[in-house]
Protein backbone atom coordinates (compact mmCIF):
# COMPACT_ATOMS: atom_id res chain seq x y z
CA UNK A 1 0.00 0.00 0.00
CA UNK A 2 1.27 3.38 -0.93
CA UNK A 3 2.04 6.37 1.49
CA UNK A 4 -0.89 8.26 -0.08
CA UNK A 5 -3.67 5.28 -0.11
CA UNK A 6 -3.05 4.78 3.53
CA UNK A 7 -2.81 8.41 4.37
CA UNK A 8 -6.29 8.67 2.87
CA UNK A 9 -7.99 5.71 4.83
CA UNK A 10 -6.21 6.73 8.38
CA UNK A 11 -7.72 10.09 7.36
CA UNK A 12 -11.22 8.44 6.52
CA UNK A 13 -11.04 6.01 10.07
CA UNK A 14 -10.11 9.47 12.03
CA UNK A 15 -13.68 11.17 10.46
CA UNK A 16 -15.74 8.26 11.09
CA UNK A 17 -14.31 7.86 14.69
CA UNK A 18 -15.43 11.49 15.11
CA UNK A 19 -18.78 11.31 14.06
CA UNK A 20 -19.14 8.10 16.23
CA UNK A 21 -18.03 10.23 18.97
CA UNK A 22 -19.93 13.14 18.20
CA UNK A 23 -23.16 11.46 17.97
CA UNK A 24 -22.50 9.67 21.20
CA UNK A 25 -22.23 13.56 22.98
CA UNK A 26 -25.33 14.40 21.31
CA UNK A 27 -27.32 11.47 22.58
CA UNK A 28 -25.98 11.74 26.13
CA UNK A 29 -26.27 15.31 26.04
CA UNK A 30 -30.14 15.47 24.34
CA UNK A 31 -31.32 12.40 25.65
CA UNK A 32 -29.51 11.77 29.04
CA UNK A 33 -28.60 8.29 27.88
CA UNK A 34 -26.85 6.67 30.28
CA UNK A 35 -22.92 6.54 29.12
CA UNK A 36 -22.69 2.52 29.76
CA UNK A 37 -25.82 2.36 27.16
CA UNK A 38 -23.91 4.29 24.49
CA UNK A 39 -20.87 2.25 24.79
CA UNK A 40 -22.51 -0.73 25.20
CA UNK A 41 -20.21 -2.78 27.76
CA UNK A 42 -18.80 -1.60 31.46
CA UNK A 43 -15.44 -2.96 33.53
CA UNK A 44 -17.09 -4.09 36.93
CA UNK A 45 -14.09 -5.76 39.24
CA UNK A 46 -12.61 -8.25 37.58
CA UNK A 47 -14.95 -8.48 34.23
CA UNK A 48 -13.39 -6.48 31.67
CA UNK A 49 -15.80 -5.25 28.99
CA UNK A 50 -19.27 -6.98 30.64
CA UNK A 51 -22.04 -6.21 28.32
CA UNK A 52 -24.79 -3.31 28.74
CA UNK A 53 -28.07 -2.74 27.20
CA UNK A 54 -31.67 -1.03 27.78
CA UNK A 55 -33.28 -1.16 30.25
CA UNK A 56 -31.55 -3.31 32.40
CA UNK A 57 -29.90 -1.65 35.20
CA UNK A 58 -26.53 -0.19 34.75
CA UNK A 59 -24.16 -1.42 37.58
CA UNK A 60 -23.47 1.01 40.13
CA UNK A 61 -19.63 1.55 41.76
CA UNK A 62 -22.03 0.84 45.47
CA UNK A 63 -22.82 -2.82 44.00
CA UNK A 64 -18.78 -2.94 42.57
CA UNK A 65 -17.78 -1.95 46.49
CA UNK A 66 -20.26 -4.82 47.81
CA UNK A 67 -18.83 -7.45 45.43
CA UNK A 68 -15.58 -6.99 46.90
CA UNK A 69 -16.50 -7.56 50.40
CA UNK A 70 -18.75 -10.74 49.68
CA UNK A 71 -15.52 -12.18 48.26
CA UNK A 72 -13.71 -10.94 51.63
CA UNK A 73 -16.12 -12.06 53.89
CA UNK A 74 -17.38 -15.28 51.64
CA UNK A 75 -15.37 -18.51 50.95
CA UNK A 76 -16.15 -21.47 48.60
CA UNK A 77 -13.54 -23.72 49.85
CA UNK A 78 -13.69 -27.01 51.07
CA UNK A 79 -17.82 -27.11 50.01
CA UNK A 80 -18.33 -30.08 47.31
CA UNK A 81 -21.25 -27.45 45.77
CA UNK A 82 -21.57 -24.23 46.74
CA UNK A 83 -25.03 -22.36 45.40
CA UNK A 84 -25.29 -18.56 45.26
CA UNK A 85 -29.21 -17.20 44.60
CA UNK A 86 -28.84 -13.98 43.04
CA UNK A 87 -32.31 -12.09 43.30
CA UNK A 88 -32.84 -9.30 40.26
CA UNK A 89 -29.77 -9.96 38.15
CA UNK A 90 -29.71 -7.40 35.54
CA UNK A 91 -26.87 -7.53 33.56
CA UNK A 92 -25.43 -10.56 35.69
CA UNK A 93 -22.53 -8.65 37.11
CA UNK A 94 -22.62 -8.99 40.63
CA UNK A 95 -23.16 -12.64 40.69
CA UNK A 96 -20.56 -13.14 37.48
CA UNK A 97 -18.10 -11.12 39.27
CA UNK A 98 -18.15 -13.37 42.67
CA UNK A 99 -18.00 -16.45 39.85
CA UNK A 100 -15.10 -15.01 38.15
CA UNK A 101 -12.99 -14.45 40.87
CA UNK A 102 -13.70 -18.02 42.52
CA UNK A 103 -13.90 -19.95 39.08
CA UNK A 104 -11.15 -18.16 36.92
CA UNK A 105 -9.03 -16.98 39.26
CA UNK A 106 -9.26 -19.01 42.65
CA UNK A 107 -9.44 -22.24 40.43
CA UNK A 108 -12.60 -23.29 42.08
CA UNK A 109 -15.08 -25.18 39.90
CA UNK A 110 -18.18 -26.60 42.43
CA UNK A 111 -19.68 -23.38 42.43
CA UNK A 112 -23.43 -22.59 41.00
CA UNK A 113 -24.86 -19.12 40.42
CA UNK A 114 -29.13 -19.02 39.94
CA UNK A 115 -29.53 -16.32 38.33
CA UNK A 116 -33.62 -14.66 38.63
CA UNK A 117 -34.86 -11.94 36.87
CA UNK A 118 -38.33 -10.57 36.43
CA UNK A 119 -37.22 -8.93 33.37
CA UNK A 120 -36.48 -11.45 30.23
CA UNK A 121 -34.12 -8.70 29.06
CA UNK A 122 -31.83 -8.92 31.94
CA UNK A 123 -31.86 -13.07 32.41
CA UNK A 124 -30.98 -13.31 28.26
CA UNK A 125 -28.19 -10.86 29.44
CA UNK A 126 -26.98 -12.42 31.90
CA UNK A 127 -26.34 -15.68 29.97
CA UNK A 128 -24.68 -13.69 27.51
CA UNK A 129 -22.29 -12.26 29.87
CA UNK A 130 -22.22 -15.77 31.30
CA UNK A 131 -20.61 -16.68 28.20
CA UNK A 132 -18.72 -14.24 26.90
CA UNK A 133 -16.34 -14.59 31.00
CA UNK A 134 -16.72 -18.58 30.39
CA UNK A 135 -19.07 -19.21 33.39
CA UNK A 136 -22.30 -20.78 31.05
CA UNK A 137 -21.42 -23.64 32.92
CA UNK A 138 -21.97 -23.01 35.83
CA UNK A 139 -24.95 -19.97 35.66
CA UNK A 140 -28.65 -20.63 35.20
CA UNK A 141 -30.83 -17.68 34.57
CA UNK A 142 -34.57 -17.79 34.98
CA UNK A 143 -36.65 -15.12 33.80
CA UNK A 144 -39.37 -15.14 36.74
CA UNK A 145 -40.56 -13.01 39.59
CA UNK A 146 -39.46 -14.05 42.78
CA UNK A 147 -43.03 -14.63 43.92
CA UNK A 148 -43.39 -17.13 40.82
CA UNK A 149 -39.78 -18.15 41.78
CA UNK A 150 -40.67 -19.41 45.45
CA UNK A 151 -44.13 -20.92 44.08
CA UNK A 152 -42.46 -23.18 41.84
CA UNK A 153 -40.36 -24.42 44.42
CA UNK A 154 -43.23 -24.53 47.08
CA UNK A 155 -45.15 -27.51 43.84
CA UNK A 156 -41.91 -29.61 44.19
CA UNK A 157 -43.45 -31.85 46.52
CA UNK A 158 -40.30 -33.85 47.81
CA UNK A 159 -38.16 -31.53 49.84
CA UNK A 160 -34.79 -33.04 48.83
CA UNK A 161 -34.91 -31.73 45.27
CA UNK A 162 -35.35 -28.30 46.58
CA UNK A 163 -31.78 -26.26 46.57
CA UNK A 164 -30.35 -24.86 49.36
CA UNK A 165 -27.98 -21.75 48.93
CA UNK A 166 -25.15 -21.24 50.75
CA UNK A 167 -25.03 -17.30 49.50
CA UNK A 168 -28.32 -14.92 48.37
CA UNK A 169 -27.37 -11.51 47.03
CA UNK A 170 -29.42 -8.79 45.61
CA UNK A 171 -29.44 -5.53 44.54
CA UNK A 172 -33.17 -5.28 45.18
CA UNK A 173 -35.16 -1.95 43.91
CA UNK A 174 -35.15 -0.16 46.76
CA UNK A 175 -35.99 2.72 46.32
CA UNK A 176 -39.73 4.49 47.30
CA UNK A 177 -42.34 4.09 44.93
CA UNK A 178 -42.45 8.11 45.20
CA UNK A 179 -39.02 9.00 45.26
CA UNK A 180 -38.42 7.30 41.52
CA UNK A 181 -40.36 10.22 39.70
CA UNK A 182 -37.23 12.38 41.78
CA UNK A 183 -34.49 10.18 40.24
CA UNK A 184 -32.11 11.97 37.41
CA UNK A 185 -33.78 11.59 33.95
CA UNK A 186 -30.31 9.20 33.21
CA UNK A 187 -31.93 7.19 35.20
CA UNK A 188 -35.57 7.17 35.43
CA UNK A 189 -36.09 7.69 31.55
CA UNK A 190 -33.75 4.61 31.08
CA UNK A 191 -33.86 2.30 32.80
CA UNK A 192 -36.14 -0.42 34.04
CA UNK A 193 -38.60 1.30 36.84
CA UNK A 194 -39.43 -2.44 37.65
CA UNK A 195 -35.57 -2.63 38.85
CA UNK A 196 -35.73 0.70 40.62
CA UNK A 197 -39.03 0.93 42.55
CA UNK A 198 -39.44 -0.76 45.55
CA UNK A 199 -42.70 0.14 46.85
CA UNK A 200 -44.14 2.33 49.39
CA UNK A 201 -41.18 2.32 51.83
CA UNK A 202 -38.76 0.79 49.18
CA UNK A 203 -39.21 -2.83 51.20
CA UNK A 204 -41.10 -4.82 49.12
CA UNK A 205 -38.80 -7.21 47.72
CA UNK A 206 -36.45 -7.07 50.89
CA UNK A 207 -39.73 -8.25 52.96
CA UNK A 208 -40.36 -10.73 50.36
CA UNK A 209 -36.33 -12.38 50.72
CA UNK A 210 -36.08 -12.04 54.18
CA UNK A 211 -40.00 -14.12 54.62
CA UNK A 212 -38.53 -16.74 52.21
CA UNK A 213 -35.17 -16.98 53.69
CA UNK A 214 -35.78 -20.17 56.11
CA UNK A 215 -36.89 -21.98 52.42
CA UNK A 216 -33.72 -20.95 50.95
CA UNK A 217 -30.54 -20.56 52.81
CA UNK A 218 -28.73 -23.61 54.47
CA UNK A 219 -27.64 -23.11 58.35
CA UNK A 220 -24.75 -20.63 58.78
CA UNK A 221 -25.54 -18.96 55.21
CA UNK A 222 -25.62 -15.27 54.60
CA UNK A 223 -27.61 -12.89 53.00
CA UNK A 224 -26.30 -9.40 51.30
CA UNK A 225 -28.51 -6.64 50.33
CA UNK A 226 -27.99 -3.47 49.12
CA UNK A 227 -29.96 -1.41 50.09
CA UNK A 228 -31.71 2.27 50.98
CA UNK A 229 -29.66 3.79 54.30
CA UNK A 230 -33.23 3.99 56.07
CA UNK A 231 -33.67 0.43 55.56
CA UNK A 232 -30.88 -0.78 57.69
CA UNK A 233 -33.03 -0.21 60.75
CA UNK A 234 -36.58 -1.22 59.40
CA UNK A 235 -35.15 -4.39 58.35
CA UNK A 236 -33.96 -4.93 62.16
CA UNK A 237 -36.94 -3.81 63.21
CA UNK A 238 -39.13 -6.09 60.85
CA UNK A 239 -37.02 -8.66 62.13
CA UNK A 240 -37.63 -8.15 65.56
CA UNK A 241 -41.10 -7.49 65.56
CA UNK A 242 -41.82 -11.44 63.94
CA UNK A 243 -44.77 -12.77 66.18
CA UNK A 244 -43.74 -14.41 69.27
CA UNK A 245 -47.36 -15.85 68.96
CA UNK A 246 -48.28 -20.02 68.87
CA UNK A 247 -51.45 -19.38 67.08
CA UNK A 248 -52.00 -20.37 63.32
CA UNK A 249 -50.90 -23.46 61.34
CA UNK A 250 -47.43 -25.22 62.20
CA UNK A 251 -46.32 -23.93 58.84
CA UNK A 252 -46.72 -20.26 59.53
CA UNK A 253 -45.72 -20.89 63.23
CA UNK A 254 -42.21 -21.98 62.13
CA UNK A 255 -41.88 -19.50 59.51
CA UNK A 256 -42.47 -16.88 61.84
CA UNK A 257 -39.47 -18.47 64.44
CA UNK A 258 -36.70 -18.70 61.76
CA UNK A 259 -37.75 -15.14 60.64
CA UNK A 260 -36.63 -14.12 64.16
CA UNK A 261 -33.80 -16.49 64.17
CA UNK A 262 -32.37 -14.57 60.35
CA UNK A 263 -29.94 -12.04 62.21
CA UNK A 264 -29.07 -8.64 60.64
CA UNK A 265 -25.43 -9.36 61.23
CA UNK A 266 -23.63 -6.48 60.01
CA UNK A 267 -24.71 -2.91 58.27
CA UNK A 268 -22.07 -1.36 56.30
CA UNK A 269 -21.30 2.15 54.55
CA UNK A 270 -20.41 2.23 51.36
CA UNK A 271 -17.98 4.91 49.89
CA UNK A 272 -19.95 8.06 50.36
CA UNK A 273 -20.67 7.34 53.87
CA UNK A 274 -24.58 6.21 53.18
CA UNK A 275 -25.55 3.10 55.30
CA UNK A 276 -25.79 0.78 51.79
CA UNK A 277 -25.26 -3.18 52.95
CA UNK A 278 -26.53 -5.60 54.99
CA UNK A 279 -25.35 -8.94 55.55
CA UNK A 280 -27.74 -11.58 57.34
CA UNK A 281 -27.19 -14.64 58.22
CA UNK A 282 -29.59 -17.71 59.97
CA UNK A 283 -28.54 -20.06 62.14
CA UNK A 284 -29.93 -23.90 63.66
CA UNK A 285 -33.59 -22.86 63.68
CA UNK A 286 -33.65 -22.88 59.84
CA UNK A 287 -32.81 -26.47 59.94
CA UNK A 288 -35.26 -27.53 62.56
CA UNK A 289 -38.22 -25.18 60.77
CA UNK A 290 -37.47 -27.41 56.91
CA UNK A 291 -37.69 -30.25 59.28
CA UNK A 292 -40.97 -29.61 61.13
CA UNK A 293 -42.72 -27.88 57.92
CA UNK A 294 -41.85 -31.63 56.26
CA UNK A 295 -43.43 -33.28 58.59
CA UNK A 296 -46.34 -30.85 58.14
CA UNK A 297 -46.44 -32.21 54.92
CA UNK A 298 -46.98 -35.99 55.49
Amino acid sequence: MNERKQNELEENGREDLAEVVEAAINERIEKQTPLQYIIGEWDFLDLKSIKIRKPCLCPRPETEEMASMILDAVSPDNIADFRVLEIGSGTGALGLALLYRWVHMRGIQKVKLDAIDIAQEATELTEENARIFGLHDHVVANHVSFAEFMARRAETKNDQRRVLYHLIISNPPYIPSEEVDDLESVVKDHEDRRALDGGVDGMDLIRDILNGAHLLLIPGGQIWLEVDPSHPKMIQDYLASAATSSEGNLRAIHAERSLRELRLEDSIEDFMGNMRFVKLGGGLALMIDRVMMALSNE
